[in-house]
């Protein structure tokens, strides 16, 4: 009898589905890490996270806030993702769409791989 996967398996099989758009970008983890970002505090507000469960959730993770302060004199992980929040909160207010960070913005065709060539695919000669 076959058991449901357990939840981390699930995750890890989604991460490993999601890794080749994580990696399509050419500017690798320099454009990666404000997309993360980007989405992470997206998913913030998918949740129905106020502003101060962000900040609460933001500051659970000692490791990345010692790295920042060390790495740049301050919280830069929590300072950013707060005010990508209060962008994305104000774009929801207004009804404006949000304005990404991302320069150039995710389609652009200056961070994209070259188009893929597919082989040539023969069709069946019909009564031949």
């Amino acid at each position: 009898m076959r058991t449901a996967p357990s939840r981390a398996g699930a995750q890890r099989t989604a991460a490993k589905n999601l890794l080749p758009f994580a990696l399509a970008s050419r500017q690798g983890e320099t454009r990666r890490f404000p997309l993360r970002y980007e989405l992470d505090t997206a998913f913030f507000h998918l949740y129905g996270l106020s502003r101060e469960d962000a900040d609460h959730i933001l500051e659970a993770f000692p490791i990345v806030k010692r790295r920042d302060v060390e790495a740049h004199g301050r919280h830069r992980t929590k300072e950013t993702m707060l005010e990508i929040y209060d962008a994305l909160a104000e774009a929801q207010r207004t009804g404006t769409p949000y304005q990404t960070r991302l320069d150039p913005p995710p389609t652009d065709p200056r961070v994209a791989h070259p188009p893929r060539t597919a082989p040539a695919v023969e069709s069946p000669q019909h009564g031949a």
